[in-house]
């Protein structure tokens, strides 16, 4: 299953919400979709955090979507990318490290550059971590990370 848009998010949550017996006001659900970056599990998890968090009250505040989102991408962090991470090579790290400087979309060459090996040996890497569903390519030469939030958690474990 692919990313859904903001306004997909919206609708899935809302109707999910409404069909609860809840509500929740336009704001708080463009912000608790929003932090779903189209991500289908993410979405999963954050709309139960906020169920969970509104448990007491028929409608879902803000103060619910700040700690149903804290939860779900704690969550989403140790269930998804901890896991993925745990299971790449040294070298398909080193790969995801290497994206670390770009924004957004990385070209395999400037990866190949921060790694000091060739594009050809790079784009084995990068092979890898496409059968893992990591990355993409998004077109010749340019890829681009597939799980949301991994860039951040990558960089938080390359500080360490």
């Amino acid at each position: 299953m692919g990313n859904v848009s903001q306004a997909e998010a919206e609708v899935a949550l809302r109707r999910t919400i409404e069909f609860g017996g809840k509500g929740i006001g336009e704001g708080d659900l463009s912000a608790a979709a929003r932090s779903t970056l189209g991500y289908p599990y993410l979405m999963q998890l954050v709309g139960y955090h906020l169920w969970e968090a509104s448990a007491d009250h028929d409608t879902i505040f803000s103060d619910d979507v700040r700690d149903g989102v804290l939860i779900a991408r704690g969550e989403f962090e140790e269930r998804v990318l901890e896991s993925t991470c745990r299971v790449l090579s040294d070298g398909d790290r080193r790969f995801l490290v290497a994206m670390l400087p770009d924004e957004g979309e990385s070209r395999i060459a400037d990866i190949a550059t921060r790694m000091g090996m060739t594009s050809n040996y790079a784009s084995h890497y990068r092979r890898r971590l496409e059968e893992q569903g990591v990355v993409s390519t998004r077109r010749r030469g340019v890829v681009g990370v597939d799980l949301p939030l991994l860039k951040d958690y990558v960089a938080r474990m390359a500080a360490e």
